[in-house]
């Protein structure tokens, strides 16, 4: 047979060993990968104009002024979410020079 301890605590006292437990919990855990990989997510030519709300002609401009980071795979130019979001913060703290 186990052997059982009875403790007597105050509400207090337990809401913070719960607390406590909750913590340990939690730093145990592994971080959830999802949010990497929906800001790694690769976005065409057109999904970045539509975010942006500009021009394929505006975009352009902000690639080759290496504003937005692009990406060529083959034939094709792809924009990593994150980055182009990055670098609309960066414009947008700038004041948009």
């Amino acid at each position: 047979m186990e052997n059982l301890l009875l403790l007597q605590m105050n509400e207090t006292q337990l809401k913070g060993l719960i607390m406590e437990c909750l913590d340990f919990c939690n730093l145990n855990k592994p971080e959830p990968q999802k949010a990497v990989i929906e800001t790694d997510e690769l976005l065409t030519t057109a999904e970045v104009c539509t975010l942006l709300k500009v021009t394929r002609g505006a975009l352009h401009n902000y690639k080759t002024k290496g504003l937005i980071p692009a990406h060529r795979l083959g034939a094709k130019v792809r924009f990593k979410k994150s980055e182009v979001l990055a670098a609309l913060h960066s414009i947008k703290t700038k004041g948009g020079k």
